[in-house]
């Protein structure tokens, strides 16, 4: 049962201001909402409204319908949550009822609900069951995607970022020490999504676990991650992209530029064709973020120990539409030490500003 539900007050004579004071206290939303047999909306009554009346000389006993306001602001089904949130904002309501086309109560939105992005359903699969062996001793009793950053393991903030983006269907693949991550997640309810769990009997290579999943998971796009990775990558519009392009696989990228740290010389046939003085070459790097089309994920075959971009080679081979997505914002593996070291440091620069 939703929390506003709580606030809800039959309609009746003997209803009294104090009844709807403990009706608004008790529902999550300021406000109690005044209903007929049918539930059908009669009115509501705010906090602001029972303190005007209470300066308005009225006590407690009186009844509601002396505060209660029968035409407050309401969103009909189907409305469209920016203007709701524009008018939640513009006349500084606590909430907004939604009513259907027979005047039936039938929901209530909050500036939190409004602001939330609508639920994706598309699955979520973290790599998360790595020895981190670059990272020892931390990780010799800690899974590298448990490591903490800002306070709070670095999975919790791909979780996040997840989560703000409207996923809640997440897969989470272990093998090292996968106790620590379930004992910590459980089913995902504390973070509002849905966490099931595949293990590694062996590990099967950054590709292999996608045969252990659920045939289910594999009838629409999923996105596949690596669960070492910090970034602010907006994953809504990263699979737009993909379904936009009909692409059986999407390669999140990163460009980076190295620089030589030397002349480059270009010659043939003992002859120079000119130099460059420490040039610098750009690249664009895999990020370890992929979305794959239910084909690409019904390829996989099941215990078969693959990596990822060994099957992309394959589905290229075999005519299959291989497309990047080139992110320019905050991404970081957190493979070694040194990264490790950076990503508390841009915890505090970067990510507690966002």
């Amino acid at each position: 049962m939703s929390v506003w539900k709580k606030a809800l007050i039959n309609k009746s004579a003997t209803i009294t201001i104090r009844d709807a004071l403990r009706a608004l206290d008790v529902g999550g939303v300021r406000t109690a909402f005044i209903i007929d047999s049918d539930n059908t909306l009669i009115g509501l009554v705010a906090e602001g409204d029972i303190r005007r009346g209470l300066l308005g000389n009225l006590n407690m006993d009186d009844p509601v319908q002396k505060v209660l306001n029968h035409k407050p602001f309401i969103l009909k089904k189907g409305f469209y949550k920016k203007d709701a949130l524009s008018l939640l904002l513009k006349k500084d309501l606590h909430c907004l009822p939604v009513i259907n086309d027979k005047g039936v109560l039938i929901d209530v939105q909050t500036q939190k609900t409004l602001s939330y992005p609508e639920p994706i359903s598309n699955p979520v699969f973290i790599m998360a069951g790595g020895f981190g062996t670059r990272l020892k001793p931390l990780t010799d009793e800690c899974p590298k995607p448990m490591l903490p950053v800002g306070g709070k393991p670095i999975l919790e903030h791909i979780v996040d970022n997840l989560k703000a983006n409207g996923f809640f269907n997440l897969y989470f693949s272990t093998h090292f020490l996968p106790d620590v991550i379930k004992n910590h997640f459980k089913n995902g309810e504390k973070w509002g999504v849905t966490i099931n769990y595949v293990h590694e009997e062996k590990p099967l290579g950054t590709g292999g676990a996608i045969g252990l999943l659920p045939k289910v998971v594999k009838d629409k796009p999923l996105i596949l991650m690596n669960g070492d990775l910090l970034t602010d990558l907006n994953f809504t519009k990263f699979l737009n992209y993909h379904t936009q392009n009909k692409a059986d696989v999407t390669m999140c990228v990163r460009k980076i530029e190295h620089q030589i740290s030397y002349g480059v010389v270009e010659s043939s046939d003992y002859k120079i064709l000119g130099f460059r003085e420490k040039p610098t070459y750009t690249h664009d790097i895999n990020t370890g973020i992929y979305v794959l089309s239910s084909s690409f994920l019904k390829s996989v075959q099941i215990n078969r120990k693959v990596d990822i971009p060994d099957l992309i080679h394959q589905r290229m081979l075999e005519g299959n539409i291989a497309t990047v997505y080139r992110h320019d914002g905050y991404w970081l593996d957190v493979g070694r030490m040194v990264d490790y070291q950076k990503a508390q440091k841009d915890y505090l620069e970067v990510f507690r500003e966002r």
